[in-house]
Parts: C-alpha cells; sequence; structure tokens
C-alpha cells in the first residue's frame, strides 16, 4: 500500500494525488509520483483523463525506460479496476 495526500479536489470532476514513493534501499531515493484524474461526463458515460507525472532519482536513471513501462502497466490496471467499479455501481444503482 502506497500513501499520498490529495493536492487538488474539485468535485464531482477533478482530483490529484501527491504520492512519493521512497524506495528500498534508501539510497536509491524516492520517486516523486502525483497523479491527476479529470473525469468529463456524457449522456452515456464518463471520459477520464489520467495524467501522471513520474520524477526519477538520479540512482535510477539508466533503468528509467523499466520503471516508466511498470506504471505504464499500473496505470492500466488502475483505470480497469475504476472502469470495473463504476459499471458494477452503475448496474446496482439501476437494478439490472
Amino acid at each position: 500500500m502506497r500513501h499520498g495526500t490529495v493536492t487538488q479536489f474539485e468535485p464531482p470532476t477533478r482530483v490529484t494525488f501527491h504520492q512519493p514513493m521512497t524506495l528500498t534501499p534508501g539510497f536509491l531515493g524516492i520517486i516523486d509520483i502525483s497523479v491527476s484524474l479529470t473525469l468529463t461526463p456524457s449522456p452515456t458515460s464518463v471520459h477520464v483523463r489520467r495524467v501522471v507525472t513520474v520524477g526519477i532519482p538520479w540512482p535510477l536513471k539508466l533503468a528509467q525506460p523499466f520503471v516508466m513501462r511498470q506504471f505504464r502497466v499500473e496505470s492500466g490496471r488502475t483505470l480497469l479496476a475504476l472502469k470495473d467499479f463504476a459499471e458494477s455501481s452503475a448496474t446496482r444503482r439501476d437494478g439490472s
């Protein structure tokens, strides 16, 4: 589990998180992560725009392509989980 703080919150359309990730061992530094979600509703769906900013500490600069690939995979997993949750919540509300 990763902990962070909400740095911007404009319900129901925008939320931004700052989630630094301290690496183990500690000399590797901290990956500085900000995630901003913007939700734009339409009559039949909601468009989610997710912007992730990642600051890589210098000890990991050579591994940056691998680290960023892992972030892309996790972003995809997170968005699919959000979609599944939203669709199942809508189904429960509709009684379908």
